[in-house]
């Protein structure tokens, strides 16, 4: 099952992913960065490539339509996952982002919006 670190870009998310991680997979005391590979992003283009060809991967209306097919293979380990995302819960047509039989949770990051221009500054 799923456990999404959901939140707008220059949020929070990697501090947060960073803080899980290290306790969670880091055997020592000393921060890692390599642990935050285990908590990887969706959607990305490789959780789709048993379902779109190459120059469908742009489709959103075609990816969407994948998106419980490929958390249903994400979570065929019945192990608890994080994922991070900056991915909004709706439905394009028919296909959900995601259902209650992949999400076990959702830690939903907010940050003052005044702050984030600071953040965006900075990083470009």
């Amino acid at each position: 099952m799923i456990i999404w670190l959901a939140s707008y870009p220059k949020s929070g998310n990697t501090w947060l992913r960073s803080f899980i991680a290290s306790l969670l997979f880091n055997e020592s005391d000393n921060l890692s960065l390599k642990s935050l590979s285990n908590i990887p992003q969706f959607p990305l283009r490789s959780h789709f490539n048993n379902f779109v060809n190459n120059h469908e991967i742009d489709d959103l209306n075609k990816v969407s339509s994948h998106w419980i097919k490929s958390q249903q293979i994400i979570n065929l380990d019945k192990k608890v996952k994080f994922f991070k995302t900056h991915h909004i819960n709706c439905k394009i047509g028919e296909h959900a982002f995601t259902n209650k039989n992949n999400t076990l949770g959702t830690i939903y990051i907010v940050r003052d919006p005044r702050n984030l221009i600071n953040s965006f500054t900075n990083h470009y």
